[in-house]
């Protein structure tokens, strides 16, 4: 089987078109993409579980908003995540009650 294709010409010159290959804008725009991405995320810092810094809390320990007992704010709490930490060895819990009014966290090696 025999597969025709039309050549596209240049009215100028009379030799053939560059074209551009969906492939090629596709793999142009997921690079751009990729490119913006590692931009944005090249700030961050690195999450340390010991101190909270892994549950980014709005009240880390040592502010007012801190409450030392996790169960207390888990049971009113408005969000509950976990994070790790130490190469996946340190679990931590964070909590945060409704409008981020107190924070917690407990942290245990697994």
């Amino acid at each position: 089987m025999t597969v025709f294709r039309k050549r596209s010409r240049d009215a100028h010159s009379g030799g053939e078109k560059a074209r551009v290959g969906r492939r090629r804008v596709l793999g142009g725009i997921g690079a751009s993409g990729l490119m913006a991405s590692a931009a944005v995320f090249a700030g961050s810092s690195t999450a340390h579980a010991g101190n909270a810094d892994c549950c980014n809390l709005a009240h880390p320990p040592g502010t007012s908003g801190y409450l030392s007992d996790y169960n207390s704010c888990s049971s009113r709490a408005a969000y509950i995540w976990g994070c790790t930490s130490s190469g996946g060895y340190l679990h931590c819990y964070c909590c945060e009650t409704a409008g981020n009014a107190q924070s917690a966290y407990r942290c245990q090696y697994n």
